[in-house]
């Protein structure tokens, strides 16, 4: 399994999304309006909770200016909208809260934005001690209500799976069976079946009130108990009523469990499906059901199935060898076998689910969900390594009948118990806490560039926005010493093009702190790989330095951006490919606007021979529109699907199709 984790970085994967970050907004972060806009538009990597995402309008001096909530867009849940007044000329922040539909996690940011000013009074970047979504975990409280519901999920189906996969079939086998050591087995197992299956019922109850407190703390609108019911009439709180009653049925079913001779196992065998559908209602809120993908659902239920049949087997186990007269030898080896099936599809399962959320290895490494991860495949591998010693050393020595290899047994399973607890500790960490992948995303969206750590000392750059124009670079830095916060510490920055030689340009940093330096300027003119130098000076020291890479992208806002893409016979081809993945449906072959998809379309599609004509539209302008759309007509926006350099070939390839005109 420690082998598999390094597969990380070098498998493929799809994107993985989980708790409703921001995607775009309208306006844009750091936007200057000529005009105040009539309503503030955010879109969100997942479906909202009407219920407890909200968006207000603050101006510069923090009063709320529109109250909110805001409203959810019904033909696209991503999406909130919230319906501006008249505003002055001003700064202000759209500060949004989000809880998930899919995953039932909240996220919280904010959007600040200008009117009638050259430049915005407030900064771009968030405040210096923000926490990163790469290195926050969930609260103590909710570790503690996840791995409480994990841990009785799991009891309560181990009881089912031991009932029906391991003391049936090791009963029936022994040559005399005692009506005795069935009921008692019967006992043992109904008690750890209700009490869990209440338990879990306890558990998603106070999960439901805790994250009504939760709301309400981080300021949604109403109070306690209205956000209370709320939240229980929401809709898309299905999975929780579902739960709940999966949960009755199976106490008042296992209450009519009848153990005595071939009923009992049958009457067992019929609980699973409940059990499975008690493990789906994990799934479907959860990480796995952000990704609009049912075969990560799908894993994450077998996943947890498997964790019950082996973790939650452990316990009747350890009480049915020290209670029960059946022979260990028929015992033992049966659930030895369903713990060896079970490791293979956690470590499948395991693998996979890691995947599509972590994906890189420096994603796996530097984040605290990755790092978490990491406990647990070393606990996983711990446990492993105790079940192949069960099964190589101890399971075949019950052969002989021996007290002493019971006891060895019995120490074992204590701790793989106190083990599987621990496990199930880092799963509730690992439910509540961003995705490696995501949280990485989340980070450089904020205008996380990267950090360096030397001699104590750590730096980290900041930039935003990370598009041509008038931007904001800082640099955060940590563990200086007292006395080297004076004016004579200082931070210099130099910025360098690296695929055209425009020379360096050097900046200087002011700081009112000592912590944060800033500088704000126009210091990135072309879209492209720049590296970004920062310089670190301390009085009678040595310069700390480093450099950091980014890629600048062309200003969405700008409407005439230049083609920084050579025509060239590579680009044309490029260009030519994804004219046909993309746009020949619409505006057919030669791009007369004749594709069978664009003839019924009302205003038909562009004929690009004409549009394409030196002269008559620039490249920045072709480039802008194939990026954003044309409003009004069926021409989508590209900026999310194709990158900058791909819309340039596409530009440098509809170019050919412009239709000859006389000189």
């Amino acid at each position: 399994m420690l082998i598999c984790t390094g597969l990380l970085a070098f498998l493929p994967s799809t994107v993985a999304f989980a708790h409703a970050n921001l995607v775009r907004s309208d306006p844009e972060r750091g936007a200057t309006l000529a005009q105040a806009p009539k309503s503030i538009t955010l879109e969100f990597s997942e479906a909202l909770d009407p219920q407890l995402s909200q968006v207000q309008l603050l101006d510069s001096h923090g009063q709320v200016i529109v109250k909110g909530p805001g409203v959810i867009d019904s033909a696209s849940p991503t999406i909130m909208h919230l319906d501006l007044p008249k505003l002055p000329d001003g700064s202000y922040s759209a500060v949004w809260q989000t809880h998930s539909a899919a995953d039932g996690h909240f996220a919280n940011g904010t959007v600040s934005f200008s009117i009638g000013k050259s430049s915005a009074s407030f900064s771009l970047l968030p405040a210096e001690n923000t926490p990163l979504p790469t290195e926050t975990i969930p609260a103590l409280p909710d570790i503690l209500i996840r791995w409480a519901g994990y841990l009785a999920a799991a009891l309560m189906g181990g009881a089912v799976f031991f009932a029906s996969l391991v003391w049936s079939p090791a009963y029936r086998a022994a040559p005399e069976p005692n009506p005795q050591n069935d009921q008692l087995a019967g006992r043992v197992l109904k008690r750890q079946l209700i009490i869990s299956a209440g338990l879990l019922m306890v558990i998603t109850v106070l999960a439901v009130v805790y994250q009504a407190g939760t709301a309400v703390s981080n300021g949604s609108q109403g109070n306690f108990w209205t956000v209370l019911i709320g939240l229980l009439n929401f809709s898309g709180n299905w999975q929780l009523w579902l739960r709940m009653l999966v949960l009755v049925s199976s106490i008042v079913f296992t209450f009519q469990l009848s153990m005595p001779g071939s009923k009992f196992p049958l009457d067992w065998l019929v609980l699973i499906p409940f059990v499975i559908l008690a493990f789906a209602t994990f799934s479907l809120k959860s990480h796995a059901a952000s990704l609009n993908n049912p075969l990560a659902v799908v894993s994450d239920v077998v996943h947890l199935t498997a964790m019950s049949a082996w973790f939650g087997g452990l316990l009747p186990l350890f009480v049915l060898l020290r209670r029960s007269n059946l022979p260990p030898a028929l015992l033992v080896p049966r659930f030895t076998r369903v713990a060896l099936a079970s490791v293979s599809i956690l470590a499948l399962t395991g693998l996979y689910n890691g995947l599509v959320q972590v994906r890189t290895l420096d994603a796996l490494t530097t984040t605290s969900y990755g790092l978490t991860l990491i406990a647990k495949v070393a606990i996983f591998g711990v446990l492993v390594g105790l079940g192949a010693l069960n099964f190589l050393v101890l399971t075949p020595r019950f052969r002989k009948d021996s007290p002493k290899t019971t006891r060895q047994m019995r120490i074992s399973i204590r701790f793989e118990l106190l083990l599987g607890i621990g496990l199930l500790a880092t799963v509730g960490i690992l439910t509540g806490a961003s995705p490696s992948y995501e949280a990485v995303k989340a980070k450089q969206q904020m205008g996380v560039v990267g950090e360096y750590a030397q001699d104590g000392i750590q730096m980290r750059l900041w930039l935003a926005p990370s598009f041509t124009g008038v931007n904001e670079v800082a640099v955060d830095v940590s563990g200086l010493p007292a006395a080297a916060e004076n004016p004579a510490t200082q931070v210099l920055l130099r910025f360098k093009l690296l695929e055209q030689d425009l020379g360096t340009t050097q900046a200087q940093t002011t700081t009112t702190d000592y912590k944060r330096y800033l500088v704000r300027g126009s210091y990135f003119t072309l879209s492209g790989n720049w590296n970004i130098e920062a310089i670190l000076r301390r009085p009678g020291q040595y310069d700390i330095l480093h450099n950091f890479a980014v890629y600048i992208q062309t200003d969405p806002n700008d409407t005439n951006p230049t083609n920084p893409e050579a025509a060239t016979v590579d680009s044309i081809a490029s260009g030519k490919v994804l004219y046909q993945q993309n746009c020949v449906l619409c505006h057919g072959v030669s791009g007369r606007g004749d594709g069978p998809a664009g003839l019924a379309l009302n205003p038909p599609p562009a004929d690009l021979t004409y549009h394409t004509i030196p002269g008559v539209h620039t490249d920045g302008q072709l480039f802008y529109w194939i990026s954003q759309g044309l409003p009004r007509t069926a021409m989508p926006q590209f900026a999310q699907t194709l990158s900058e350099q791909e819309r340039w070939d596409l530009v440098n390839f509809i170019r050919t199709l412009a239709r000859k005109t006389n000189k």
